[in-house]
């Protein structure tokens, strides 16, 4: 809900409470003014019945030769008074009567019955409510039915001396008047003064709301702007806000994150204890989790898991506490520290060898002279003549692994040029041509068509090529075919060339794919494990990529992804 909608329920609600008081007020009224209304007609009716009665005993001693009785002379002097009587406001009056048989007849005539009485009515009806119980010896005030079917509000009293009933009453209807006129007159008034407070209301609050608006959107584009991931949760470490960065790292949108529990993104660092840092801050209060930066483990939407540098900081309002995580995504930075140290190993490895194999050079020189002249002694001694050659051998493969790690070990530098990668990966397979070892295989070369031409190093890429190659060919034995395919590529959305390299041989494992670029692993009785670790430090220094495409399948096959213009 918008900060405006919400302003706009407190105007209704404001106006809501307004019109329930005044409702409240008018409704006290009314029920006072119904209590005053009852005492009224309950006190006339009960003076008029007294009345009645002491006119009664009265005629009954002194107007006993009355011509139809003293019943008479009383019921005659009541018609007298009754015809000067003007009534209780508009439709109130008074009723009498009594019980003929199994009716009840009324003597005095109605102002809502015309000039005579009105009609008798059965016992058993349901109309003159309150005389059925004043002519039952009833003294009460009552709502009910009146001898015309209109609800009254009426106070009945039974008349002993003369087996009479009678009834001050007064529709209930004149009652409410004045109510319902006073609530329809107050309402215009009522509504224009809303209408009124409200505009003012509004014009006054809207340049608050806009202030307000503006340094949330602010502050909001602020957090947005953030390269690191802030989140705020609750004691509970429910996730309460996250902003745009968040979203990126973690690879889900903002509104499947509120709501849900920060171990979703940041799970306990042990899967035996589950309980959260801030419940262990919330028992320990202690403060070497607030305030200080930890790295530990995240876990993005799909479940892949990368490290994190995270710092926690804790917000008190009012009586909630609420704590706002940033986050660092730390991969890069791991990364890169694990190339400075690589390379600092690198460069202590290639220093050993270079002395060593400084050192060792002359010796080794010395020693394939003595062979050779060892062999022109032995010349009629073929069992010595093959130890010699083999001798020589062992010899050269100790010097071509010195240079190997030598050249591992030396930090790389490329010269950038244009370069054709179809052109290098032609030339490579003819420079291999030359070995008796890989005239069994034959290349199947797929590039027309394709954009092959980019900038890099084109003896380091002819290096790349070759170390595939020769991987293939051991792999493969004799002989054997080899793909070579080209597809335009991406590399962090700049424009890349995938060369694919692929044999017929047995394939490589899983096993073997984890490890096949790290110094030194090899799967081959000769070599020094170190072609296609070089392939790699090649491929990086380019911004690039190399990795196993069909692990676990006949035909080993390799990608190496090279950007078209390195940076």
């Amino acid at each position: 809900m918008t900060d405006r909608k919400r302003l706009y329920c407190l105007v209704l609600i404001m106006t809501g409470v307004a019109v329930i008081v005044g409702g409240i007020a008018i409704l006290g009224l009314y029920q006072a003014a119904i209590t005053n209304t009852k005492k009224r007609l309950r006190e006339t009716a009960q003076s008029q019945a007294r009345l009645i009665e002491a006119m009664a005993r009265f005629d009954r001693e002194f107007a006993r030769d009355y011509p139809d009785g003293p019943e008479k002379a009383t019921l005659n002097k009541l018609l007298d008074a009754h015809e000067n009587f003007a009534g209780i406001g508009d439709t109130g009056e008074f009723t009498l009567g009594r019980l003929e048989g199994k009716k009840i007849v009324f003597l005095l005539s109605h102002k809502h019955a015309g000039p005579g009485q009105p009609d008798p009515i059965s016992w058993s009806s349901h109309l003159a409510e309150p005389m059925r119980r004043a002519l039952n010896g009833k003294t009460d005030t009552i709502e009910g039915l009146d001898y015309r079917g209109t609800t009254v509000l009426a106070a009945h009293e039974p008349i002993a001396e003369l087996d009479l009933g009678i009834v001050a009453k007064i529709d209930l209807a004149e009652v409410r008047r004045p109510f319902v006129i006073s609530a329809l007159l107050a309402a215009f008034p009522a509504i224009v003064v809303v209408l009124g407070g409200t505009w003012l209301f509004l014009r006054v609050s809207s340049p608050l709301l806009q202030s307000i608006q503006e340094r949330d959107a602010r502050l909001l584009a602020i957090l947005d702007s953030v390269a690191e991931s802030i989140i705020t949760i609750d004691e509970h470490g429910l996730i309460e806000s996250v902003n745009r960065a968040t979203e990126s790292m973690f690879a889900c949108p903002a509104a499947e994150l509120i709501g849900t529990n920060i171990n979703r993104l940041i799970p306990p660092p042990n899967s035996g204890d589950q309980k959260h840092y801030l419940e262990l801050y919330f028992e320990t209060d202690k403060d070497n989790i607030i305030g200080s930066s930890r790295q530990t483990e995240a876990v993005q939407h799909d479940g892949a898991t990368f490290p994190i540098d995270i710092s926690v900081s804790e917000v008190q309002l009012g009586n909630r506490r609420l704590f706002t995580g940033i986050i660092r995504d730390i991969t890069d930075r791991l990364r890169a520290e694990e190339k400075v140290h690589q390379s600092q190993r690198l460069v202590a490895i290639g220093q050993m060898v270079t002395g060593l194999a400084h050192e060792s050079r002359n010796a080794i020189q010395r020693a394939q002279a003595c062979l050779e002249m060892l062999t022109l002694d032995l010349g009629d001694q073929p069992e010595m003549l093959d130890l010699t050659s083999r001798t020589q051998d062992a010899l050269e493969d100790l010097q071509r692994l010195y240079e190997e790690v030598r050249g591992y070990a030396t930090p790389i530098q490329l010269e950038i040029a244009p370069t054709d990668v179809a052109d290098v990966v032609s030339r490579t397979w003819a420079d291999l041509q030359s070995a008796s070892n890989v005239r069994g295989f034959e290349l199947i070369h797929e590039s027309e068509g394709s954009d092959t031409a980019l900038h890099a190093d084109r003896y380091r890429v002819a290096q790349i090529v070759r170390n595939v190659f020769e991987n293939a060919f051991q792999a493969c034995g004799e002989s054997g075919n080899i793909r070579v395919t080209y597809e335009n590529s991406a590399i962090e959305d700049s424009p890349a060339i995938a060369l694919h390299i692929r044999d017929d041989g047995p394939g490589i494992t899983k096993e073997q794919a984890a490890q096949i670029f790290e110094p030194f692993f090899t799967t081959k009785s000769k070599g020094t494990g170190l072609g296609m670790a070089i392939a790699k430090r090649i491929v990086d220094s380019h911004g690039g990529a190399i990795a196993v495409a069909n692990a676990g399948q006949a035909g080993a096959e390799f990608v190496v992804t090279l950007p078209k213009d390195p940076e």
